[in-house]
């Protein structure tokens, strides 16, 4: 009896899928690689928003704290008690994230004094570069 012939069909198959298989872990890893890569990049993605009378640079990670704030009015509640707080209230931001809410605290009472604490060190280089955008703070 003669060998099968379609064993090298078979192997020729198999070392073809294999070679997908190898090609797709490359491509899994250069993503995971550029995904890193962009993560790190976060200032190429910022954009500058107006939040009241302050500008503020806002992440694409950042835009729900964005549209919680100018759409939904998370804070308007704050800025009624700001606004019946006698001279100067002290506003502590614990959390801050990239500021936000202190740009609100100043836009509704602009001789407050506002301590924001944020302990993500990317973030707070965000929050760093709000505060330099506004010298005015």
């Amino acid at each position: 009896m003669n060998a099968p012939t379609y064993i090298p069909i078979l192997q020729q198959r198999w070392n073809n899928v294999c070679r997908v298989f190898s090609l797709a872990a490359t491509l899994w890893d250069a993503c995971a690689f550029c995904g890193t890569w962009l993560t790190r990049q976060r200032w190429h993605a910022a954009r500058r928003f107006k939040v009241g009378p302050f500008l503020a640079w806002v992440r694409p990670v950042d835009f729900s704290a964005l549209d919680e704030i100018l759409t939904a009015r998370e804070y308007d509640c704050t800025r009624r008690i700001l606004s019946q707080a006698g001279p100067a209230p002290l506003v502590i931001d614990a959390g801050a994230n990239i500021g936000l809410f202190a740009l609100t605290a100043f836009a509704t009472r602009p001789d407050a004094v506002v301590h924001s604490l944020e302990p993500g060190a990317r973030t707070f280089e965000v929050l760093q570069r709000n505060a330099a955008s506004n010298p005015s703070l």
